[in-house]
């Protein structure tokens, strides 16, 4: 539950002022959910709902209702349902 709202509170702020409020899509792994869900929140909300979350994880992952097999991009490609997510 720290995770979505840590990245919440600083990833997504830094995001948005980084790009001076220009962002129009948030692309991340999907993961174990803290950083999509987290910082991809941040935006959307300061936006009114304008900034896109686009979610992406590897083909194999139990997210695309693969067996989670060896996958080859590190931090992405489940092979277990995280509790955030």
């Amino acid at each position: 539950p720290m995770g979505p709202e840590s990245h919440y509170e600083t990833t997504g702020p830094e995001i948005w002022a980084d790009t001076d409020g220009k962002v129009t899509h948030f692309v991340a792994g999907v993961g174990t959910g803290g950083t999509i869900t987290g910082a991809g929140r941040y935006p959307k909300e300061v936006s009114d709902g304008r900034v896109k979350i686009v979610g992406v994880d590897p083909e194999g992952s139990v997210y695309s209702g693969g067996t989670g097999r060896p996958y080859l991009v590190e931090g992405v490609g489940e092979d277990f349902w995280p509790s955030a997510y």
